[in-house]
């Protein structure tokens, strides 16, 4: 069984880009999606469902990681997490110990440098996170895995 622990932020696609290459490789898949966004994932597996996928392939299991996660993870052969990375430390030390294997996608502190020579229109135009050019904190949307925590 392949044990999925999906995040808040874009929890449709981080989801499904874990679950259904699992699926095709002849795995179940049992879903803990993040507590604030069980319904997205209630509502995918519905369509699976209706689209002729076996009850017994993909199972959700929903609640509070600290009490569902150390049952979750006994009974998962394969673990993938994407969250933080002190949750992703347990984890992992968790699976070491059960000799599972796992992926992890954890957040970071990633910069985005702009030295002082470059077209910092063309610099802001090209980067997949755009908004590192406002310079007001509060209008950056938080939450994302390839924005830069830090502008150097």
């Amino acid at each position: 069984m392949v044990g999925i622990i999906s995040p808040w932020n874009y929890p449709l696609a981080l989801t499904i880009s874990d679950a259904i290459p699992a699926i095709l490789a002849g795995n179940c898949v049992v879903l803990k999606p993040a507590e604030e966004t069980p319904f997205i994932a209630l509502f995918a597996l519905e369509l699976l469902y209706e689209a002729g996928l076996p009850h017994e392939v993909f199972q959700i299991v929903t609640g509070k990681g600290r009490i569902i996660g150390p049952i979750f993870i006994k009974e998962a052969n394969y673990l993938c997490f994407t969250g933080g990375t002190s949750t992703g430390r347990l984890l992992a030390g968790q699976a070491g110990e059960r000799l599972i294997k796992c992926s992890m996608e954890l957040g970071g502190k990633n910069p985005a440098i702009v030295l002082d020579d470059a077209d910092l229109e063309k610099s802001c135009h090209r980067h997949p996170a755009r908004h590192i050019c406002q310079r007001r904190p509060a209008l950056r949307p938080y939450g994302t895995c390839f924005r830069p925590e830090r502008d150097l």
